[in-house]
């Protein structure tokens, strides 16, 4: 979505004012993005929230304001890192050299229990792992992957045999994980579709990371918020998503070399697991991409852009071409319906 338009990271960027303000408009906050991308999002979101309107500088300042406030990115990947870096160069410089840290995990970002921190996570919970679970007859078992070395079996020890293969098997019996994390989800889903239902992921990351944020925000005396956007479902579609893409294409071997797997978000599991909580953080939504960008009024900030003076055909047509996109259902080659906002709050 943010290399589709400028207009999705602006408007998150005004989501974040807007939660910023809720929370008192307190002087120091810290931003913090899972899974930054190239980060596009976050350039688009410092900048437009860098306007001369007032509240847009004293949102500014808050993200200088000492040790604890800034702009953490929660990222691994080294190239990944160098293109964030690239995109975000305007703020690694001068007074703004320190506004930006990376970090390798969640858990290494700085928490003092005190500074409101807003989180983002735009298409990261889809990378994470699923477990996916069967039911044959009336008992589960797990899809696992194993090896296939029937082809390497040979009685001469210096005998050049083939690399296995991998294949997919149910497992015999029961698994840890259907006692971690199978059972637990079924127990949470009202009796009727749990009677239904004869295919489902669970992804133990997704939970992990859940509660990570979740305990984070609960424990902050100044409050904060989480968005979570990404394709996924609050109904449970009784089959499985997770599918491997290379060279966007969608492949029909979830183990095909090279490839990348993804799974739709199940949002009434995120649900599930911060209502357990003692002290849980209110849980909004999930609601399509095209109401959340709608509500931040998306609309309207496309036709004040389209109204900018010298602007050409072609970025007309592209800007309208990439609202479309944003906003848009299924009929268009939108990801408006697809895609689906969740946030977490706790005030202080």
């Amino acid at each position: 979505s943010p290399e589709i338009s400028q207009l999705f990271g602006e408007m998150v960027g005004l989501w974040c004012v807007t939660v910023w303000q809720q929370l008192g408009s307190p002087e120091t906050l810290r931003l913090v993005e899972l899974g930054p991308g190239k980060g596009t999002l976050m350039a688009d979101l410092l900048r437009s929230t860098s306007a001369s309107s007032a509240v847009f500088q004293s949102f500014q300042k808050a993200l200088r304001n000492g040790s604890q406030a800034g702009v953490n990115l929660v990222e691994i990947s080294p190239a990944f890192r160098e293109a964030q870096a690239s995109a975000l160069s305007k703020y690694s410089t001068g007074e703004d050299s320190s506004l930006v840290e990376w970090h390798n995990a969640l858990q290494d970002v700085p928490e003092d229990g005190e500074t409101p921190t807003i989180y983002i996570a735009h298409e990261f919970l889809d990378a994470l792992p699923v477990h996916m679970f069967v039911k044959k007859s009336a008992a589960w078992t797990e899809l696992l992957v194993d090896l296939d070395d029937r082809k390497a079996v040979s009685l001469d020890p210096e005998a050049k045999v083939p690399d296995p293969e991998f294949v997919m098997k149910l497992s015999p019996g029961a698994t840890p994980s259907m006692k971690l994390l199978l059972h637990p989800r079924l127990e949470a889903l009202d009796e009727d579709t749990r009677g239904e239902i004869r295919e489902i992921e669970v992804s133990g990351s997704v939970i992990e990371h859940t509660l990570a944020v979740s305990n984070r925000l609960a424990a902050s005396k100044g409050g904060g918020a989480a968005l979570f956007i990404d394709y996924g479902y609050d109904d449970l579609p009784g089959k499985f998503t997770c599918r491997a893409i290379r060279d966007h294409k969608l492949l029909d071997d979830l183990l095909a070399p090279c490839a990348d797997l993804t799974a739709d978000v199940d949002f009434s599991l995120i649900r599930s697991v911060v209502e357990k909580m003692e002290r849980a953080p209110a849980v909004s939504g999930p609601i399509s991409q095209s109401r959340f960008l709608q509500s931040l009024g998306i609309g309207y900030r496309a036709q004040a852009l389209l109204e900018t003076p010298g602007i050409s055909e072609k970025q007309a047509e592209d800007l309208v071409e990439g609202y479309k996109r944003l906003v848009g259902g299924a009929d268009v080659d939108g990801m408006g319906e697809i895609y689906k906002a969740m946030a977490l709050v706790a005030l202080p």
